[in-house]
């Protein structure tokens, strides 16, 4: 979805914003960079996954969508290697 078909969504969550709500939303499963809406608006909060391997570092889940308005990141568990037909994105 563009930003500016994502627009009256946006607007909803500015609203909700202005009431008082914080905006918690999923950035996304799509294996990429490109913003996912209604996380990527502005007023909102938009959380990432992240995988846990024992003890290192958390990593970016392979699948969990990065794009400049991600904030947050959550264990989020792990992806196949490769997307399968099942998985990939359309």
């Amino acid at each position: 979805m563009s930003a500016t078909n994502a627009q009256a969504m946006c607007e909803a969550v500015t609203d909700a914003r202005t009431a008082g709500a914080l905006v918690i939303a999923a950035a996304g499963n799509g294996y990429g960079t490109t913003p996912y809406y209604p996380a990527a608006c502005p007023d909102a909060v938009a959380v990432g996954s992240v995988t846990l391997s024992g003890g290192s570092a958390p990593v970016r889940s392979p699948f969990s969508n990065a794009y400049p308005q991600v904030q947050l990141t959550a264990p989020g568990g792990s992806a196949p290697s490769a997307p399968t037909p099942s998985t990939a994105p359309p």
